[in-house]
């Protein structure tokens, strides 16, 4: 089995990709295979093994787009567990480490990605092998929240394996903004690392409010998100509202893609706001077209019109595992691309 969260190219709306999966549940007992958390990630190498396991043609993974994934992307880090055979790594699964504010308090969560595991020794035993030790490190860690974000072939696999289950499909937009020409927002830049302060007093400004759920975000871990090397962002906002958008293209087809919105906690959002960091997005990218795909109950409209499921490349589902029940019911009101690898 295989789960991409390289994510975002030009297979866009596609979080995690698998091979058929019949193939997951092919047995070899003659294989001795041992999981565990990796303590020194070859990058590498782990990029070597992904492209060769996922068998998508046009795929070529980075080890250096890996590293910033796993260590910085979100600012916590991430913990490697390798599937081995005598010492040599034959698959793995990542845990991406996050926080999240739920009903003010904050909340380790972490989101499970690259799941992959080369043709020899895939069978169901591997997986076992892989989930139970992811298991045993949410338990050792105290994570309270398990995500996942797969595709439609990996949701039963998640959820039998981890149990994993269904919480919320993001809602996924397309629209166009014309004439690109018209009254954008008052700030807009594209991401650069020279612009650090910018961007993190920019983010301080939108920061994660105590009473709204959701993945936490403030300048510095804005900036760390913005950081990859393999594409490109730009920043948009208005007093009330920030937009991160990014150009992108699938099948030969450019558009913008709003990426995620962040609201002031000390204003109100208005449908003007949305439109105004919307053509500032298109504007900056010179692509009238935008996608976006998620759910923030704070804004009073959402972006372009809603595009129906049948025609989605993926689920856009979020699954989530709560290990602290007892700690209450608790609820989204923030997930878009960017809490997620596909932005």
């Amino acid at each position: 089995m295989c789960q991409d969260s390289e994510g975002g190219s030009s297979s866009q709306l596609k979080s995690m990709s698998i091979l058929p999966l019949y193939a997951c549940f092919m047995e070899n007992p003659a294989k001795i295979l041992k999981a565990g958390r990796e303590t020194a990630v070859d990058y590498d190498q782990t990029a070597a093994l992904g492209t060769t396991a996922f068998e998508k043609p046009g795929l070529v993974l980075s080890g250096d787009h890996l590293k910033w994934f796993y260590e910085k992307s979100f600012s916590r880090g991430a913990t490697v567990i390798s599937l081995t055979e005598d010492g040599r790594k034959v698959g793995q699964i990542a845990m991406v480490n996050q926080l999240v504010m739920i009903d003010g308090k904050e909340e380790d969560a972490s989101q499970l990605v690259d799941l992959f595991i080369d043709k020899s020794h895939r069978g169901k035993r591997a997986l076992t092998m892989l989930y139970g030790e992811v298991e045993k490190q949410f338990s050792a860690q105290k994570i309270r929240f398990g995500f996942g974000m797969p595709n439609a072939k990996a949701v039963r696999v998640n959820e039998h394996f981890f149990q994993l289950k269904p919480y919320l499909a993001l809602d996924v937009r397309m629209g166009v903004t014309l004439p690109l020409t018209a009254r954008q927002a008052g700030t807009s830049f594209k991401f650069a690392a020279e612009l650090k302060n910018e961007v993190i007093a920019l983010g301080d400004r939108f920061a994660t409010p105590a009473n709204e759920n959701g993945l936490k975000w403030n300048g510095a871990m804005l900036f760390n998100r913005l950081s990859a090397a393999k594409f490109e962002y730009a920043l948009h906002a208005t007093d009330n509202l920030l937009l991160v958008s990014s150009p992108r293209e699938t099948r030969g087809v450019k558009y913008t893609l709003l990426c995620g919105f962040l609201r002031n906690p000390a204003a109100k959002v208005t449908k003007r706001d949305i439109r105004s960091v919307t053509r500032s997005a298109c504007g900056i990218w010179s692509r009238p077209m935008f996608i976006y795909a998620g759910h923030y109950a704070a804004l009073p409209a959402m972006p372009g019109f809603h595009l129906p499921k049948r025609i989605h490349h993926s689920p856009m589902l979020l699954q989530v595992r709560d290990f602290f029940p007892e700690r209450g019911k608790f609820s989204m009101d923030r997930f878009q691309l960017m809490d997620f690898d596909f932005a």
